[in-house]
């Protein structure tokens, strides 16, 4: 998804591959000199590469956001900080369906967390989404950690891979070899929406307004799913779209 729509992007300029280290308000004499809008902010990234701009939208996971603003606004990178965040993992799984006729038709399914499972769910790829497999092909996709299993993440791969297929054996009876694994860790991407998330994202929002042409977006503040994250996506480039047009007129 990122690359296809990274590929519909015209008259821009992409800078792939560049950690950002901290973002800084301009200087007086920065804008004096670039003719940036106020106020402007200094983007520094590791390897001394530096950037400004008029407008900044910060589409991480919220601690990262904090670490990144904590030079000039510590009271605002504490509160993105206090978000807290569970590590995940997926298995990729690929089948040949007909030597795997025990997956069941549908979606995939949840694990409840009574039954004690180290498997949290498994998605059935190839009946969920079309073209994510080919035909004769079925894709699972499990996945693991959060709060019930916050240690799996130091597995080794093989650890994951043969936990993963005692899981679905146990509840699929699904014994037939994968012709293709694929393992992903996320630490620390899966914010959790706690009691309370919602009085703290409005007080993110009072906080960020101290910062003109500064935004956020992602899964940390109304929602986790993907289409959650096109929405605040698209309502934070509004929202800079908007800013800019007014600083220039």
């Amino acid at each position: 998804m990122v690359e296809r729509l990274s590929e519909r992007l015209d008259g821009c300029h992409l800078r792939l591959k560049e950690t950002v280290t901290s973002i800084e308000p301009l200087t007086a004499a920065d804008r004096a000199t670039t003719g940036s809008i106020a106020p402007g902010y200094k983007i520094r990234c590791e390897g001394g590469s530096v950037y400004e701009a008029d407008a900044v939208i910060l589409a991480l996971p919220a601690h990262q956001c904090g670490q990144i603003l904590a030079g000039f606004d510590s009271t605002l990178a504490a509160t993105l900080a206090g978000i807290p965040y569970n590590s995940g993992l997926t298995v990729s799984l690929a089948y040949d369906a007909a030597a795997s006729p025990q997956i069941p038709r549908g979606f995939g399914f949840l694990a409840p967390r009574k039954e004690k499972r180290r498997l949290v769910a498994c998605t059935f790829m190839h009946q969920k989404f079309s073209r994510r497999a080919p035909e004769g092909c079925a894709l699972l996709r499990c996945f693991l950690g959060g709060t019930r299993d916050p240690g799996v993440l130091e597995l080794s791969d093989n650890e994951i891979v043969t936990m993963a297929r005692q899981e679905l054996a146990a509840i699929l009876s699904l014994s037939a070899e994968p012709q293709f694994i694929r393992i992903y860790r996320w630490p620390a991407s899966m914010p959790q929406y706690e009691l309370g998330h919602a009085a703290r994202v409005a007080t993110i929002e009072q906080q960020i307004e101290k910062h003109p042409g500064v935004f956020v977006a992602g899964n940390a503040y109304s929602g986790v799913g993907i289409s959650d994250c096109i929405r605040a996506g698209k309502a934070a480039a509004e929202r800079a779209q908007e800013f800019l047009a007014a600083a220039t007129t």
